[in-house]
């Protein structure tokens, strides 16, 4: 017989499959093979309530749950089946960096020799005294003290929303002034998380589960300006910390990096002016600067696979950046010069929209005036009428494999070249203009081989 009681809620289940000589009384609570399936998916959602599962000579094989993090041991077990046992655990899983086995019964002998056995003589380094790792969680929790001096951090649990706000904002700000600083923190708190979790459960550190809470927010609230808000959001959700401070991290939520209150629109785009004028002056640089790093990037690469403009742009940001981590800059040049790449942006769109043309048109309008002089010679109303010509010339004449044929390529060029020459283009930019043309128009190959 097997000890799971069958149910689609719950936070602990029982497997318990019967036989016939178990009788009505035990057999009532058999679990089918469906029911089987639908708590091992249950276990693999890390959002889901379900907690503690036993079972008895089960999932031994043809069962992977990376999330499960503890494993209770209560009857001896050795060789093989000892180590498919604890493989139930031992999967690195987001910051989930190792398994916890509860030794019940006395299994430190025969797991050493499964061990020795089964790793040819390499396992002095799978098993970790426990106390060593409480050394760990106090020396990296000393550390991030220290990162922290000056700062009364642990306020953060007792103030109201406004207060939390203020503080996460001062700190993070602090912590965004400095490019090393910034990494040094965010590694301290993955050691220190993982310490933590492969410790657990421990009364002795449970003093400072707060702290360690608050560390881990605060690194969520950082790393929440490198990631998407979906991705943020989900990070925190996947968040091995959330099954364990649950009470100290998750009941606080995340508080998003930009303090909202502090600037005079509800617009929070790189594509307002409000908003830009509320970054120039906003209360924390560095989160500003962050925060504008973060919108921009994010626009810049959705218009990247349709607008070769746009990758010139890309470049000119990250070339800021650069000069910024080598401290050829200050934050407040960096904001300067990032709202002037979002003012660029925000006057391209006006004029797009005041062309009349298509997107792709428009695509093809920045890519030919590029070079200041064409759109001073040509002028706006002739460099327009090209643009439609240019991509009604490539529309027309596109293959669906022409970016991998040759010849078709050549054709497109020398199309592209009297129709750059028939309408005026600088004589001294044609060979750039076609260039352009062509990098633009492989930008957009399916849309172009798409007659309809």
């Amino acid at each position: 017989m097997h000890l799971i009681v069958a149910g689609k809620t719950g936070r602990a289940k029982v497997i318990i499959t019967s036989s016939a000589s178990d009788g009505a009384k035990l057999s009532k609570f058999h679990t089918s093979k469906e029911e089987q399936r639908y708590i091992a998916n249950r276990a693999n959602d890390i959002n889901d309530c379900l907690e503690f599962i036993i079972v008895c000579d089960m999932w031994l094989t043809g069962f992977d749950a990376p999330p499960l993090h503890t494993l209770y041991i209560d009857k001896p077990m050795k060789g093989h089946t000892l180590m498919q046992t604890i493989a139930r655990v031992n999967r690195v899983y987001k910051d989930k960096p190792s398994g916890l086995i509860v030794d019940y019964i006395g299994i430190m002998a025969e797991l050493q020799k499964a061990l020795q056995f089964y790793t040819q003589g390499k396992s002095q380094n799978f098993l970790v005294d426990k106390q060593k790792l409480v050394d760990v969680v106090y020396e990296k929790h000393e550390v991030l003290r220290q990162m922290l001096h000056g700062f009364e951090y642990m306020g953060y649990f007792q103030a109201d929303t406004r207060g939390k706000i203020d503080l996460l904002s001062q700190i993070t700000d602090k912590i965004l002034s400095d490019e090393e600083l910034k990494k040094r923190f965010l590694d301290e708190v993955v050691k220190l998380v993982k310490a933590y979790i492969m410790v657990l459960p421990n009364d002795e550190i449970q003093n400072i589960s707060k702290e360690i809470a608050f560390f881990e927010l605060l690194k969520n609230r950082i790393k929440k300006s490198e990631y998407s808000k979906a991705q943020a959001d989900n990070a925190l959700k996947q968040s091995l910390i959330k099954q364990v401070i649950d009470k100290e991290l998750v009941s606080e939520g995340m508080i998003d990096i930009l303090d909202k209150s502090q600037i005079k629109t509800e617009n929070i785009s790189i594509l307002s002016n409000e908003f830009l004028e509320g970054m120039r002056h906003y209360k924390y640089p560095h989160i500003a600067l962050e925060t504008l790093r973060k919108l921009l990037n994010d626009e810049l690469q959705a218009r990247l696979p349709k607008e070769l403009k746009s990758k010139g742009l890309y470049e000119k940001l990250h070339q800021i950046l650069m000069q910024y981590q080598n401290k050829l800059i200050d934050a407040a040049k960096v904001i300067e010069e990032l709202i002037e790449l979002s003012q660029e942006l925000i006057a391209s769109d006006k004029k797009k929209q005041d062309s009349g043309l298509s997107d792709y048109e428009y695509a093809f309008y920045e890519a030919l005036s590029e070079f200041k002089e064409v759109e001073e010679i040509m002028g706006v109303e002739k460099l327009r009428e090209l643009s439609k010509a240019v991509f009604f010339t490539i529309k027309e004449n596109a293959t669906l494999d022409w970016t991998l044929r040759e010849s078709v390529r050549a054709e497109l060029r020398l199309a592209v070249k009297k129709m750059l020459k028939k309408y005026g283009y600088p004589p001294n930019s044609i060979q750039l203009g076609v260039d352009n043309a062509i990098k633009q128009a492989e930008l957009i190959a399916q849309e172009l081989a798409n007659k309809e």
